[in-house]
């Protein structure tokens, strides 16, 4: 388990806000892929391709002990491989995303593991594991439009769809909506079964 630390003076300190979320990144050419997408459609956001394990939360709680309970959590998950799949919207909000076909069982079962004690939060929606793609749109019409372009541009994608999930970093949100990671949380190797 890696945690950054930092004190009242610490510059990053100014314009955090009381909002906590854990996330699994997305790295290599999927998730650089997927980056790219992003800055496509949102003009100058920071991406940082992830499946959300904990959707945005406020906290009773000091947030190093609440990344601990995260931290402590974790550790009885193995590390598993995760699939993205397909382009879809979600019908309430219109967010443009990827699914998560292979390992979705998985996230399920880490969400209902750290959703609990000091980050317990009826969450406003069911949990779906996914990767946001587009969100904030007005209508389901111009979800659609983007969905149009952005499944075109996933059926383009040549590499491998499949990642790692082998830690999670809890993090939290800014002013000016910059999440900043708090700490790391690593899951379990997979023991190899050795033949005699």
């Amino acid at each position: 388990m890696v945690a950054k630390s930092f004190t009242a003076c610490d510059p990053d300190l100014v314009g955090r806000i009381n909002s906590y979320a854990l996330v699994c990144y997305v790295s290599g050419p999927l998730g650089r892929f997927l980056d790219s997408l992003r800055e496509e459609f949102v003009t100058g956001c920071r991406p940082h391709a992830h499946v959300t394990v904990l959707p945005p939360r406020e906290l009773n709680a000091n947030p190093f002990e609440a990344g601990e309970e995260i931290c402590s959590a974790v550790q009885n998950f193995v590390a598993f491989e995760a699939e993205a799949t397909t382009m879809e919207i979600f019908p309430d909000t219109h967010v443009v995303y990827l699914d998560v076909g292979r390992g979705r069982e998985e996230f399920l079962h880490l969400h209902g593991s750290v959703n609990r004690s000091l980050l317990l939060q009826q969450e406003k929606f069911v949990y779906h594991p996914h990767l946001t793609i587009i969100q904030n749109l007005a209508s389901r019409e111009q979800a659609e439009a983007f969905l149009a372009v952005a499944a075109a541009r996933w059926a383009e994608f040549q590499g491998s769809r499949v990642f790692s999930v082998d830690h999670l970093t809890f993090v939290q949100n800014t002013r000016d909506d910059r999440w900043i990671d708090l700490m790391e949380c690593e899951l379990r190797r997979a023991v190899a079964l050795q033949s005699r």
